[in-house]
């Protein structure tokens, strides 16, 4: 084999070790990198799901109870609703009463 060549292959090999090298780099930082970002991702579903436990529960028994106290809120309202348009009507035949008389 001719020495130039022979030289030409082992210094393709080398960029091609080189290469393979920075591949080899690359590829064990991206593990890294995605064992992070999995591990990050884990916590972040856990808090989530412990947030959705939390306030699901609460959350209902808040609606409900702030359900109950706006519908005795609207009763009451209605209630005094119906006495204020019984004295105006009483107001109302007495100035009839005045006026006709």
């Amino acid at each position: 084999m001719d020495t130039r060549l022979a030289g030409e292959l082992r210094e393709e090999i080398r960029a091609l070790a080189r290469d393979a090298e920075r591949a080899a780099t690359l590829i064990s930082r991206m593990k890294e990198e995605k064992n992070k970002l999995e591990t990050v991702n884990q916590e972040l579903e856990r808090k989530l799901q412990e947030w959705e436990e939390k306030s699901g529960s609460g959350d209902v028994k808040g609606l409900q109870e702030r359900i109950r106290r706006l519908e005795k809120a609207n009763h009451d309202l209605s209630a005094e609703r119906e006495e204020i348009l019984k004295r105006l009507e009483s107001v109302l035949e007495k100035f009839n009463l005045i006026e006709t008389a």
